[in-house]
């Protein structure tokens, strides 16, 4: 089995991500068996640290950054997704964008990010390209 890992710049724009689909539609076809691992969106680990330390600073422009982040993973479905797909998969990521808002509220609040958190906070970069990465592959036939 291969194991295929796609870094941030890979999956930074809505086009790469495509290409990605179409290097993985080849290895389906094939029937060659493999797993992939998605980074999060180029930039976007610096995106989350930034927010974290702002919020554990007392700054709230965390608020900001988090709609910066919250509007490109929403572009990204939006730009990669059809119906009744890109609604499913954008309420799920509103759900997940909450809880990371209410996430880094707390730290805002007792203005500390201890390394379990910063771990919580930074796994959404991941969790947030690779939930709508393989929904883009399932509606590419890749189950």
């Amino acid at each position: 089995m291969k194991v295929l890992k796609f870094g941030g710049s890979s999956v930074g724009k809505p086009e790469r991500i495509r290409g990605i689909v179409s290097i993985l539609k080849d290895y389906y076809l094939s029937g060659q068996p493999f797993t992939v691992v998605f980074s999060a969106f180029g930039g976007v680990t610096d995106q989350l640290i930034e927010m974290s330390q702002r919020a554990a600073n007392g700054d709230n422009s965390y608020l900001n950054l988090h709609e910066q982040f919250r509007l490109r993973h929403f572009e990204a479905a939006e730009s990669l997704l059809i119906e009744p797909t890109r609604s499913i998969v954008i309420a799920e990521l509103e759900n997940n964008q909450e809880v990371l808002k209410n996430l880094l509220h707390g730290v805002f609040l007792v203005r500390e990010a201890s390394l379990r958190t910063m771990d919580y906070v930074l796994s959404f970069g991941e969790r947030s390209s690779s939930f709508i990465i393989s929904h883009v592959l399932k509606q590419a036939g890749i189950p």
